[in-house]
């Protein structure tokens, strides 16, 4: 009976044994990795999978996902989003989405929507939206939005948002708005919006919103409503309202209504309404 089932067994336990040896020989096994490589003219990839795209050039790659720590170069990605820390280079990049602490060059980047910290040139930007701590040079920037602490120059910007601390020179900004902290020149911004603490030379703005602590000279703004503590020279706007605290000089307004604190000089002001504290000339 005891070698009956002993040759059943055996046979079995032998089986078993193999089993559990092959498995551990498995648990050592490894897949040599394939070392990625991309050729600009010979391959053609849609949607590739880049695991480390630290190491690997990226270029004319689109629709990947890039997380975050991501360094190195990044060009010509179409409908990408880019995460945080992204180091590097980024140039002709429509409809990104660039996330945050993005250094390096970004230029010719149509619908993007640029992320917090993005330092560099930015130039040739339409329908995008720039983050906070955009600095360098921004330029011909239609329909953007850009975000607080922009810093540079920017030029020929129509229906762009600007946010918070933008400095530089702003002109040519039809249907912008702009935000708190705006310094240096504007100019030529019908339709804008513009916000707190704006300093600099803001000229021929018609229908443009105003906000508080606007520092510089106003010209031909008819249609707009101006905010506390503006400063400057303004003229020559029909329909306004004039908020409190503003200095300079201001003639020919018809059907304002001009809030407290307002020093200067107003003339020719038929159906308004003048505030307390008013100083200055008022005549006929």
């Amino acid at each position: 009976m005891k070698k009956i089932l002993l040759s059943v067994i055996a046979p079995v336990l032998a089986l078993a044994t193999g089993q559990a040896s092959a498995q551990e020989d498995c648990k050592t096994c490894e897949v040599a990795p394939q070392e990625f490589k991309y050729d600009d003219k010979a391959v053609e990839r849609k949607n590739p999978m880049v695991s480390d795209i630290a190491t690997v050039k990226a270029s004319e790659i689109e629709n990947i996902k890039l997380g975050n720590g991501i360094k190195g170069e990044a060009q010509a990605m179409p409908n990408e989003k880019l995460g945080n820390g992204i180091k590097g280079e980024a140039q002709a990049m429509p409809n990104e989405k660039l996330g945050n602490g993005i250094k390096g060059e970004a230029q010719a980047m149509p619908n993007e929507k640029l992320g917090n910290g993005i330092k560099g040139e930015a130039q040739a930007m339409p329908n995008e939206k720039l983050g906070n701590g955009i600095k360098g040079e921004a330029q011909a920037m239609p329909n953007e939005k850009l975000g607080n602490g922009i810093k540079g120059e920017a030029q020929a910007m129509p229906n762009e948002k600007l946010g918070n601390g933008i400095k530089g020179e702003a002109q040519a900004m039809p249907n912008e708005k702009l935000g708190n902290g705006i310094k240096g020149e504007a100019q030529a911004m019908p339709n804008e919006k513009l916000g707190n603490g704006i300093k600099g030379e803001a000229q021929a703005m018609p229908n443009e919103k105003l906000g508080n602590g606007i520092k510089g000279e106003a010209q031909a703004m008819p249609n707009e409503k101006l905010g506390n503590g503006i400063k400057g020279e303004a003229q020559a706007m029909p329909n306004e309202k004039l908020g409190n605290g503003i200095k300079g000089e201001f003639r020919a307004m018809p059907n304002e209504k001009l809030g407290n604190g307002i020093k200067g000089e107003f003339r020719a002001m038929p159906n308004e309404k003048l505030g307390n504290g008013i100083k200055g000339e008022s005549a006929d």
